[in-house]
């Protein structure tokens, strides 16, 4: 098994954007949690795709935050 990771790129001059659309959020994923709410150009969050066989088989988002839950 390979995976291959894709960072998903911000677009230049935006101030809030969605990192998975609309559309892309049901596909297999819960789309309460890719589509909650925009991510606003201050984060520092990371998003990545991971890829098997050219398929997203996975999605994560990584930030610097610590949270007690």
């Amino acid at each position: 098994m390979s995976l291959t990771l894709v960072e998903i790129d911000r677009p230049v001059g935006e101030r809030a954007w969605f990192p998975f659309t609309y559309e892309e959020a049901g596909l297999g994923f819960s789309d309460q949690w890719w589509y909650r709410g925009p991510v606003y150009s201050h984060s520092t969050s990371t998003f990545l795709r991971f890829l098997e066989n050219h398929n997203e088989v996975a999605r994560v988002r990584l930030d610097d935050e610590v949270g007690n839950r």
